[in-house]
């Protein structure tokens, strides 16, 4: 996992619960940012896009979101 983009070492990411999820072209896969997660390359050397989008409650009756 070291060499797959998550900043964390392999020693402390074996207790934590995980799921490979195997997306094809086309896909489009929403996860919470806030969990640990990584991006396994498939080394096909195509494009990849990716789009982030965060919100946040700036008061109880006010939600941000921003790209």
């Amino acid at each position: 996992m070291e060499t797959t983009g998550y900043p964390y070492s392999a020693a402390y990411l074996e207790t934590v619960p995980c799921r490979d999820f195997q997306l094809k072209a086309g896909d489009i896969a929403l996860i919470d940012g806030g969990f640990i997660h990584g991006v396994r390359h498939s080394g096909n050397g195509k494009p990849r896009l990716v789009l982030n989008s965060f919100f946040g409650f700036a008061r109880p009756d006010l939600v941000l979101w921003w790209t």
